[in-house]
């Protein structure tokens, strides 16, 4: 991990580059980091444990309507040169886009306290042994498999118009998946979050344990209306298929459920019952960020990333 410092640094380097551009050209400059690292085990063992580090940056010139963006994970100065001169080259030679927003100039974020947790950075594969010990001490009697996972990722954004953002998360996540010993009952159990503290092992095995244990040998269900309990874990996956589907293009072009025939929208249409979601990006319980796209679209396109 650069750091914010050392991150800025290269960033404000490719900005000078940029001013080799034609008069009038715009530049974009993000970059992503992160720290990973992560453990899977089953029939009793750790099967494969990894370290990953990764480093991106993206380099978007703007002229005019037309724009161009290279990605890069190498940030000497001889590839930073030839990024920049190749992503100059390449806005000149695209097409127009009529929707194409400005460059964002200075903006005022609200800051996030407690995001990044030292103990979530500082975790080893022998702390992931750990925790993987635990779970496999529930499960002794049941066939568990799982992963285990923690992250300390970093995001910067500047442009040439003078927008400087930068922010730092960690991220963690286990899950356990157990067996009877007949094959017929299965259980999954998983939490995610950004201290590793906050993940107990062996709670998370005995929830996968007891799941598998009460769905052995399954019975027959005709079909028909039930009235079901969804676990979080359930809710949070079908409310990301929703919020991944919310853009307003795809609506527009008559590819998305919000879609009429004909080429109209379902906007202002109830669709569902009413269902509360509030993002709130400074929250530390969010390892991730809100992403909103500018457009020049009556309607712009909003999704969660």
């Amino acid at each position: 991990m650069l750091g914010e410092d050392r991150a800025r640094g290269v960033i404000d380097h490719v900005l000078v580059l940029a001013r080799t551009a034609p008069k009038g050209a715009e530049a974009i400059v993000s970059m992503s980091q992160s720290r990973a690292g992560n453990t899977r085990f089953a029939v009793g063992e750790i099967t494969s444990s990894s370290e990953v580090e990764r480093v991106a940056l993206t380099v978007t010139i703007q002229l005019g309507q037309r724009s161009a963006a290279v990605t890069t994970n190498q940030l000497d100065d001889r590839t930073l040169d030839d990024i920049v001169a190749r992503t100059i080259h390449m806005a000149q030679l695209a097409p127009e886009n009529p929707e194409q927003m400005p460059a964002l100039a200075r903006q005022k974020y609200l800051a996030v306290k407690g995001a990044v947790d030292p103990a979530t950075v500082a975790m080893t594969p022998a702390g992931r042994a750990k925790a993987v010990g635990a779970a496999l001490t529930v499960g002794d009697k049941l066939g568990l498999a799982g992963f285990y996972s923690h992250s300390h990722g970093a995001r910067s954004l500047a442009t040439s118009a003078g927008l400087w953002a930068h922010r730092e998360w960690t991220a963690c996540g286990l899950s356990c998946t157990a067996r009877t010993t007949d094959g017929t009952g299965s259980g999954w159990a998983g939490a995610g979050g950004h201290r590793v503290a906050d993940l107990d092992a062996s709670a998370l095995a005995k929830i996968a344990a007891d799941k598998a244990v009460a769905s052995a040998k399954p019975r027959k269900l005709d079909p028909g209306r039930y009235d079901v309990i969804l676990e979080p874990a359930a809710v949070a996956d079908l409310l990301s298929f929703l919020t991944q589907s919310l853009n307003a293009r795809r609506a527009d072009e008559g590819r998305s459920f919000f879609s009429k025939p004909g080429g109209s929208t379902k906007i202002g249409d109830r669709l569902f019952p009413f269902v509360p979601i509030r993002p709130t990006p400074p929250s530390p319980l969010l390892p991730s960020m809100v992403k909103v796209s500018r457009s020049r679209r009556p309607h712009g396109s909003t999704r969660a990333c």
